[in-house]
């Protein structure tokens, strides 16, 4: 919680950027940018020609360097002020220089656009995007010397909050500015690899809080489609998310500069707001000024290039400010950055026709035709957006390395270091003679203080800190409450044990056949092996109302972790619900049953075992098979106890229902194949993880039920189910989900009710099945024993209807329009549903559905879905 307290958004963008430079035997200058008016030009650039090197000016226009004694050329700019280049001697003594700029005027050919249909921004940001893959692949490496410094404060934060807060190093921190500077020297080499050597760093940050090592280096580019997961104004995809508008061109010397305003189609949290600048003829981005709000935090980011060789621009300055407003949390931080490039080596490969002759393999002929595409596009006298987009595409192919090619095609995706931290060790101790040399930015005085009472504040006993992360709890768990909602407890290196606590003890269930569940689950994990686990987890309970003990035991051997083997075997004596999987969750049942006496389950005694396994026998192709014995008895209602509403119903309806549901006995066997194509996965210690895919998965169920013993009522059937959904994604702020099935008994020689085929229903107000695949107005245990289909399909947009008015457009909830249709063989015409809902994914949805038979209407309600639910209780 405390990443809010010292600046949610503030260490973020300590990430945008990399730090400082030093040079030994070097002479002070200091400067000063002001304006006509003698005032001074805040967060000026200061770019220092022959050394490569940028400097940001402070709010009050200083900055401050070190040079060697010799001639150097000092251009100064500020955005709306004309540039002032000059030429300097640093002398044996100190200097300080003022730097007078005057506002820029522009002339009438610089500010008037040619009358076309199109604004000309959209021309130059298609040959700027179309070209933005040559410029993110254009240095093959480069050397930098880096210094940075931030501030941040919190300034306000809610009651509820600060009350929440036990720690008084915490507290102590509301109010106080926070200072950090650090001196790095920085390694790059393509396609995206850093080492990043922390030669100094400096904080006013209690230790107890401060990041070990300071703050790691940003490896985003605004050449890249997406920056944190934010929609680059330089993605081919930026013209569905972005209008351009064309403001002027200007001059900067030799370099005709276009400045484009950057206006996001819609309000959203992934879209930036504000200028681009773009040098004409080459396109390379000259300084961009983009903002982005998210959760009432805004960040203004404000970056600076230079052509530190030939039409090779790369940022020199950054300037960061954030507005802090997140949940009543009030605060701001500030940061700059400069940048000294050390050696820059260019990429070879890096243009859009390689010039170099090729051999005849079959791998090089592929990349001649790709040359030859990028040819032809770039002969064209003016590209459409498709041609942009095409060119964008096709030369990110011809740049990628062969480890990138592979790493796309790879099924594994694998969290790769970037950025590889090496920490000097007299980092943190460096005197102030040290920082005086390489400090680009004086201290103000409130800065300097906060450097001086750093000391003075408490520690923190409740922080954990690492590489650029902090963890802070707000309150601490005791013994209490670890005995009230259940704990986990070690024994040993490979053993631990846990139980659910005294609130589930006494609150585990309550429906009106069992009464209360009194009892407790115990829960036994083992690791026999690294490959290997063992858990072990019996339960006992007594139930109130029937006076009777329910009890299972569960069992798992986690196996075989690269093809996730899982063997489960299960044996018990409860009570269960007749619809099984598709059910209303116990844990709903009881609040509804308990509080408004509406039981919307079946239960009947369940005497069983069960034996499953499941293994891939492929990557994303993935077999279970089963093995189960049943001896099922209907049950009937033990109480009627409740506090609100109507009488609660009887557990079944009518004697009638006891021919469907005899005592009887159930062995089945069941074979289920599910399949995705392209599966990628992720290994998390030695476990094979499946990542959500783009692609459809296919599952097929076979079911047989066959009578094992002599015994007069049992099961005998066949089912077939045929099933298939996929989520795609229409856009960034758009997806359509489908789920499709089928299926049917082959064979039904004697069927009993737990046997039938059921459709997931909602018939509370409240459910923890998801919309996507429910039907909300359907009667509860509708089910089929013939042959069935059934479709499910939802369309998610955060911009659907609501969420287009402007003052909805930052709110974090989205809209969906849903379809649900079922053919049954008993109805002669489908149940149709259709639905609009709001709400957050995986979250909570509320919705309006309206159901009709054929074209009759059968009526509207209103649902609320909380998958969150499933946290609570199981069914």
């Amino acid at each position: 919680m405390l990443l809010y307290i010292i600046g949610m958004r503030a260490f973020l963008l300590f990430l945008l950027t990399i730090f400082c430079s030093f040079i030994a035997s070097a002479q002070s200058i200091r400067g000063r940018v002001i304006n006509s008016k003698n005032d001074p030009i805040p967060y000026s650039t200061v770019y220092i020609k022959e050394i490569s090197q940028g400097l940001v000016a402070d709010e009050q226009g200083k900055f401050q360097a070190k040079l060697a004694q010799g001639t150097y050329t000092l251009e100064i700019s500020s955005m709306g002020f004309e540039t002032q280049r000059r030429v300097i001697q640093t002398p044996s003594t100190n200097q300080e220089i003022e730097f007078q700029l005057t506002e820029k005027i522009y002339e009438l050919n610089e500010v008037v656009a040619r009358l076309t249909k199109e604004d000309p921004a959209y021309r130059i940001m298609r040959y700027t995007i179309a070209n933005a893959p040559f410029h993110l692949h254009q240095v093959a490496s480069y050397t930098s010397e880096n210094y940075l410094k931030g501030s941040v404060k919190i300034e306000k934060i809610p009651t509820l909050m600060k009350m929440m807060i036990k720690d008084d190093g915490i507290k102590a921190l509301i109010g106080k500015l926070m200072v950090m500077e650090s001196h790095n020297e920085i390694l790059f080499h393509l396609p995206n690899k850093y080492t990043q050597h922390v030669i100094a760093y400096k904080t006013s940050i209690p230790k107890s809080l401060e990041p070990k090592g300071g703050i790691q280096i940003s490896t985003s580019s605004i050449y890249n489609p997406e920056i944190s997961r934010k929609i680059s104004p330089l993605s081919p995809q930026a013209f569905k998310y972005y209008k351009f508008k064309f403001e002027r061109i200007y001059s900067e010397g030799s370099l005709q500069i276009n400045q484009i305003r950057v206006i996001p189609k819609v309000e959203s949290s992934t879209l930036f707001d504000g200028k681009i600048y773009i040098t004409e003829d080459d396109w390379n981005v000259y300084a961009i000024d983009l903002s982005i709000t998210e959760m009432g935090t805004t960040t203004r980011y404000k970056v600076n290039y230079q052509e530190v060789k030939p039409s090779v621009f790369l940022p020199i300055t950054f300037d960061t400010y954030t507005n802090i407003g997140t949940l009543g949390v009030k605060g701001f931080g500030r940061f700059y950055s400069s940048v000294k490039y050390k050696s820059i080596i260019l990429n070879e490969s890096a243009a859009l026709v390689p010039k170099r002759k090729l051999d005849n393999s079959k791998e090089n002929f592929k990349q001649e035709k790709v040359r030859s595409q990028i040819e032809q596009l770039s002969a064209k006298e003016k590209l459409s957006t498709k041609d942009a987009l095409k060119l964008a595409l096709l030369s990110s192919k011809m740049m990628e390395s062969d480890e990138q090619q592979k790493q796309q095609q790879s099924l594994e995706v694998k969290d790769i270091e970037t950025v590889k931290m090496q920490i000097d060790s007299l980092a943190s101790k460096r005197d102030s003679t040290f920082w005086e040399n390489v400090r680009n930015v004086p201290l103000g005085k409130d800065e300097a203080e906060s450097f001086l009472h750093v000391d003075s504040l408490p520690v923190s006993k409740s922080v954990q800190t690492s590489n650029n992360s902090i963890t802070i709890g707000i309150s601490s768990s005791g013994k209490s409450s670890k005995w009230l909602f259940g704990n986990e407890v070690k024994l040993g290196k490979n053993a631990t044990i846990s139980f659910d606590g005294l609130l589930k003890a006494v609150a585990k269930e309550y429906n009106f056949v069992d009464g209360f569940w009194l009892g407790q689950r115990i829960g036994l994990k083992i690791s026999t092996s690294k490959t290997t686990k063992l858990i072990v987890s019996p339960s006992i309970y007594y139930t109130t109302a029937r006076k009777s003990a329910v009890w299972d035991v569960c069992n798992k051997l986690q196996y075989a972790p690269f093809s996730n083997g899982q063997l489960r075997l299960s044996v018990g004596n409860t009570t269960s619900d007749i619809q099984d999987e598709t059910s209303t969750l116990r844990f709903t049942n009881s609040l509804s049953s308990l509080f408004f006496g509406d039981n919307a389950i079946r239960f009947y005694k369940n005497q069983f075992f069960h034996l499953d396994n499941e293994v891939d026998l492929a990557n994303g192709l993935r077999l279970t098979t089963a093995i189960s014995y049943e001896k099922r008895s209907l049950l009937t209602n033990s109480t009627s106890f409740h506090l609100l509403g109507n009488a609660p119903k009887p557990n079944y309806f009518n004697e009638a229902y006891r021919t469907i549901f005899p005592d009887h006995i159930n062995s089945a066997a069941v074979v289920k194949l599910t399949y995705t194509p392209h599966q990628k996965y992720r290994l998390r210690d030695g476990y094979k993880e499946y990542l959500n895919s783009s692609f459809p998965t296919f599952n097929v169920v076979f079911e047989k039920a066959l009578p094992l013993l002599s015994s007069k009522n049992q099961s005998s059937y066949s089912e077939l189910t045929f099933s298939i959904d996929q989520t795609v994604s229409l856009s960034r702020f758009s997806k359509l989900n489908y789920a499709l099935s089928a299926g049917g008994f082959t064979s039904k020689r004697t069927i009993f009710a737990p046997d039938y085929h059921y459709f997931a229903t909602s018939p509370l107000l409240f459910t923890h099945h998801s919309f996507n695949n429910t039907f909300s107005l359907l009667d509860n245990y509708t089910s089929s024993t013939n042959r069935w289909m059934e479709s499910h399909i939802t369309w998610s947009s955060d911009y659907l209807l609501l969420k287009r008015l402007k003052p909805l457009q930052r709110k974090i909830f989205d809209e969906s329009l849903q379809w649900n249709q079922l053919w049954n063989i008993r109805n002669e015409k489908p149940i149709t549903e259709i639905g609009y809902s709001i709400g957050l994914p995986d979250l909570g949805r509320i919705g309006i559905f309206a159901g009709f038979n054929g074209f009759a209407h059968r009526g509207t309600e209103i649902k609320i879905s909380l998958p969150l639910l499933n946290w609570f209780g199981e069914k």
